[in-house]
């Protein structure tokens, strides 16, 4: 294939991962990057393999393959150099830091992505820069660190609102209605969430209206409305299954365990939170199975004589 041919290709990889399709993507990033070896050594043929290895990385994130996204995201960072055009290396840094992100290792992902934010932040990269403080957002949100989070998440909309993107603004007015969610005000989180899940069936962003349709669901039942949130929650986990997104599926199962309870269905309760369970440990989900285990143990407690059951593979770190 020619230079001309890759990024072709490139193109194309880049668009099937824009309309959701991470299967198709990742077979043209490996196609890619098995060309793109052949071709002689040149700044050209190293930013290819830049932009290769970084798509795959984060086709490969949203496909919940954690640990591969971030091997292959690595690869992709330990190839920049000062010479590397800005996008390449904005998105290296992000994708890597993202995957660790997803790995729970917060304090390894928010120096990456702070760098991500830099670089974009000093080319005037309303879009990128905007992406990166979402996620600088997320990670301060896991730390505690909620005044900060906030910050940042205003921060992303600011920028996503300049840029005009709408996936950026969606995005950022749902993490602000999580955060709303945290301090107990679930009307402003409710109204925000709503506000994010219109922007999404606009634009068609499945995966974001399955986000959105959880945290929906979130607020439902903190509200003891189980039969309202259960619904959200199933229409959620439908699109996560048609996405082949285990986060996601994992996430909207215990959800629906919750409203299960709630309902004092017990045995579909359990059933859902024993398989969000085997889902979160088999892509490492680490604050997820934490989270599960809280919520089977709950269920142990009050209900002694649901069957005992143990993972295959139980955690080791």
């Amino acid at each position: 294939m020619t230079e001309l041919d890759l990024e072709q290709l490139l193109d194309l990889a880049h668009e099937n991962m824009s309309q959701d399709a991470f299967n198709a993507a990742e077979v043209l990033f490996r196609e890619a990057l098995s060309n793109i070896t052949s071709l002689p050594d040149s700044p050209t043929k190293t930013n290819l393999l830049i932009r290769a290895k970084s798509g795959l990385s984060f086709c490969l994130c949203r496909q919940s393959q954690f640990l591969e996204s971030e091997e292959v995201g690595a690869k992709a960072v330990a190839l920049l150099s000062n010479d590397t055009p800005y996008t390449l290396a904005a998105n290296a840094y992000y994708f890597f830091g993202l995957a660790k992100y997803y790995l729970c290792k917060f304090e390894d992902a928010l120096p990456l992505i702070q760098q991500s934010y830099a670089i974009s932040e000093q080319h005037q990269d309303t879009r990128l820069t905007g992406r990166a403080a979402n996620t600088i957002a997320n990670i301060f949100f896991n730390f505690g660190d909620f005044a900060r989070s906030t910050e940042y998440y205003q921060i992303s909309l600011t920028h996503a609102r300049r840029a005009g993107n709408d996936s950026g603004i969606a995005m950022a007015l749902n993490n602000i209605g999580v955060v709303f969610r945290i301090i107990k005000d679930l009307q402003s989180a409710l109204e925000v969430h709503e506000e994010s899940l219109s922007i999404r069936r606009r634009i068609n962003e499945v995966s974001g209206i399955a986000m959105s349709l959880n945290n929906i669901a979130n607020i439902h039942l903190d509200r003891c409305d189980y039969q309202t949130a259960l619904t959200f929650a199933k229409e959620s986990l439908a699109l996560h299954e048609t996405l082949s997104d285990t986060y996601g599926t994992a996430l909207s199962m215990n959800i629906i365990g919750s409203c299960y309870q709630g309902l004092n269905d017990i045995q579909s309760a359990f059933e859902a939170h024993w398989q969000s369970l085997l889902l979160r440990l088999k892509i490492k989900d680490r604050v997820g199975e934490v989270l599960t285990y809280l919520s089977l143990g709950e269920l142990y407690a009050k209900y002694p004589s649901l069957p005992k059951r143990f993972p295959h593979e139980p955690s080791t770190d």
